[in-house]
């Protein structure tokens, strides 16, 4: 009787062990399980994010590009008025009149090509910066309102990842925190200071 005692007492202790063993390992499993999907979610939205700032920093540097070939066309247009001015005032003989016409048009286009030359200067030297990007609204509000407490001058900005065949297609929204516009020293000196104090790496600084 004794002996069957233990018997039964041995296989209850081996089936609660297996039973044990059985629901350590689908609990286990499926907890690796969850890890690795959060962890490919995450993955796959710093992919998209680094994707739309690369889109974004391309459109910007085209735009760049178009204003500044805007302005050198303008110039040069200046430049063939007043050649064209000076060839007729030297080949052509004229009375009083007409050489103070032509003397006029000469001095305002002398004056108006500095103008444009120094406005695109000034206008080269204001900027601002793409700090960080997040994947809710909240997180990036909570940044903002940390740097804004700190006396900087930022915003949270709404961003739309994918563009079909032109068209904008909101399929997923992030968050972007980005300086106010202001002059390029200024950015730069602040950036700087928001890198050091916050680790902050992977900023843009766009000017405008």
């Amino acid at each position: 009787m004794e002996k069957s005692y233990e018997k039964y007492m041995v296989a209850g202790a081996l089936l609660s062990c297996m039973f044990f063993f059985v629901v350590g390992y689908f609990w286990g499993k499926r907890s690796i399980a969850k890890e690795y999907n959060s962890l490919l979610r995450q993955y796959t939205l710093d992919e998209k994010i680094q994707g739309a700032l690369c889109a974004l920093a391309r459109n910007g540097y085209l735009a760049k590009r178009s204003s500044e070939r805007i302005t050198e066309e303008e110039y040069k247009d200046d430049r063939h008025e007043q050649q064209a001015v000076e060839v007729t005032k030297t080949s052509k003989p004229s009375t009083m009149s007409h050489q103070q016409a032509s003397q006029k048009m000469v001095k305002k286009i002398t004056t108006t090509s500095p103008v444009l030359i120094s406005h695109k200067q000034v206008k080269s030297k204001r900027a601002y910066a793409q700090l960080a990007g997040f994947g809710t609204k909240t997180s990036a509000n909570k940044f903002k309102d940390k740097l804004l407490l700190a006396g900087y001058p930022v915003h949270a900005v709404e961003r739309c990842i994918k563009i079909h065949k032109g068209k904008r297609v909101c399929e997923q929204k992030w968050y972007q925190v980005v300086t106010d516009v202001m002059l390029l020293e200024k950015v730069q000196n602040m950036v700087t200071n928001i890198a050091r104090k916050n680790k902050l790496t992977g900023y843009k600084i766009i000017k405008v």
